[in-house]
């Protein structure tokens, strides 16, 4: 059953409104949701700050303790043997525990341990001891990691991270006198475990749900991490996990500091969100509408007249009675449809004509297409069984195009294909020669009148002409630069090929070339080194 105009346009302008609907709800969400979820890593960041400010601040902190310990000048006489009261009378469980200091560590200038005295975490108990024996042993592998970073610390007061074996904060400063003159006397280091405690102090203080914990550089679901990383996992609607690595002590070690936040913003965003869309889906709803109406006034019932008038034609005899005056005189669009028919249909032909060779040629590169390669193929073919000449094709893939493509973009892979086709085109312009881009990264070149060896010397040209361009290609195992594979066949004179034949005999020989290390041509007969290799 024919539907009328009417009707017709009824349906349509129904389907266009269902679809404006839809790309109004994708276009928000493609449009805005990027934006909310990129205030929302501001976000994420920007709590990860305040514990990075958080953990700075308490190492300016711990670092300032420790100096002033390390200027005091009984602090020298101490580690010169001068005072043997000094641990007694400054030195208790109280004082360490108030001041969340897990480990003291006096060295004398000799660097060799002169007083150890902390609270052993795994069992809670303290302890005093000379030269770090004894009671003390629990602290031994602290004592080695700061013995080795103070080897190559200047005499400066310093204050760092430690990863293992347990995270905490490390401050190392010389023993010097109060004025900060002279030579150093020794070394002083406290450590302050970054212990349940400590982490639960800093939620209190922050208001944020955080943890810290240690890791090594490589660990599961990451290759290799790097200082100051940072992941963001959205897995849960209403909060996000975000984790930061920081650099730590010893070498190649890390400190996670980890936040589990509330997506309240966000979620509050895409309740607004779904309200604008839905406003504006009922507005452009209701312009549809008053739309219909107009259309139905102005255009349909004239353009109803017009239909009416033709089908009144079909049963006249005498078809070429002019169009009715009350079209024809119209100064408006339907007048000029009605005066412009035979312009139309000759601008049509000619659009014909163009659509025509945009069938054979590719839109990106300007070459031939698949299409017309397959037809030039088969008429070439004809031509060298009756001239008994030989006839080669060449088939061209652009190594590993897809990490070009992954590195730089698509619209630059875009460029780098017509930059290929632009070349190929200089290359090979001679006669009846004839480049096409016949698949994603993928060229054939046909080489009419063409012996082997020349093919070849011609498929080397390309590669070195493109050599020469030194197009950067990251994503490339062969080289830097951008490379080609070329697979070569050939028709000799007076043998029988079919097109397929020829094209699947260079697609071997192309894979040979991949399989034998790209940048390289292979023929059929067997394939020579890469132009690297010669």
């Amino acid at each position: 059953m024919t539907l009328s105009l009417r009707k017709r346009f009824l349906l349509r302008l129904s389907l266009v409104g269902v679809t404006s609907i839809v790309l109004i709800y994708v276009a928000s969400f493609a449009l805005i949701q990027p934006r909310m979820l990129a205030g929302e890593t501001r976000y994420a960041h920007a709590n990860l700050d305040r514990i990075t400010h958080l953990l700075d601040s308490r190492m300016t902190n711990l670092n300032g303790t420790t100096r002033d310990w390390a200027h005091w000048d009984m602090s020298i006489e101490f580690v010169e043997g001068r005072m043997p009261t000094y641990p007694t009378v400054n030195f208790s469980e109280a004082m360490l525990r108030d001041t969340q200091q897990t480990l003291m560590i006096f060295f004398d200038k000799r660097q060799q341990v002169r007083w150890v005295v902390g609270i052993d975490p795994s069992t809670g108990q303290y302890t005093s001891c000379e030269g770090g024996k004894g009671a003390c042993a629990w602290s031994l592998e602290l004592v080695r990691l700061i013995d080795d970073h103070i080897s190559s610390q200047p005499p400066r007061a310093e204050s760092w991270l430690l990863s293992s074996p347990m995270p905490a904060m490390v401050a190392t400063s010389p023993i010097l006198t109060t004025d900060a003159r002279g030579p150093t006397r020794g070394w002083l280091a406290i450590v302050q475990l970054l212990d349940e405690n400590w982490q639960e102090q800093a939620r209190t203080q922050t208001g944020l749900q955080l943890s810290i914990k240690a890791v090594p550089k490589a660990y599961p679901g990451r290759m290799a991490v790097t200082a100051h990383s940072t992941t963001i996992n959205r897995n849960a609607s209403d909060k996000i996990t975000v984790t930061r690595l920081i650099k730590a002590s010893p070498e190649n070690a890390y400190l996670a500091i980890t936040a589990i936040l509330p997506r309240t913003d966000y979620q509050g965003s895409i309740r607004a969100l779904f309200g604008v869309t839905a406003t504006l889906a009922l507005i452009f709803t209701l312009t549809l509408i008053s739309v219909a109406v107009l259309l139905e006034r102005l255009i349909i019932k004239p353009m109803h007249t017009l239909g009416t008038y033709t089908q009144t034609l079909r049963h006249q005899e005498d078809r070429f009675n002019p169009l009715p005056e009350s079209l024809l005189s119209r100064d408006d669009e339907i007048g000029l449809l009605a005066r412009d028919v035979q312009r139309l249909i000759n601008e049509e032909r000619t659009r014909n004509v163009t659509l025509l060779h945009q069938t054979r040629t590719d839109e990106l590169t300007g070459l031939a297409n698949r299409r017309q390669f397959e037809e030039c193929l088969q008429h070439a073919l004809e031509q060298a069984r009756t001239e008994e000449t030989p006839l080669c094709v060449l088939m061209i893939d652009i190594d590993f195009f897809k990490g070009y493509n992954d590195h730089f973009g698509h619209p630059e892979g875009d460029q780098c294909l017509r930059m290929v086709g632009d070349l190929m085109q200089s290359c090979f312009a001679d006669g009846d020669e004839l480049a096409a881009r016949t698949g994603g990264e993928e060229f054939m070149v046909l080489l009419p009148n063409t012996a082997l060896e020349s093919a070849r010397q011609r498929a080397e040209g390309l590669m070195r002409e493109l050599s020469e361009r030194r197009i950067p290609h990251p994503g490339s195992q062969v080289s830097t630069y951008l490379t080609l594979s070329i697979g070569l066949s050939i028709l000799k004179p007076g043998a029988e090929r079919s097109p397929k034949d020829l094209i699947k005999a260079a697609d071997i020989a192309l894979y040979a070339a991949k399989t034998n290390g790209r940048n390289r041509v292979v023929t059929e007969h067997g394939f020579r080194p890469s132009l690297n290799d010669q």
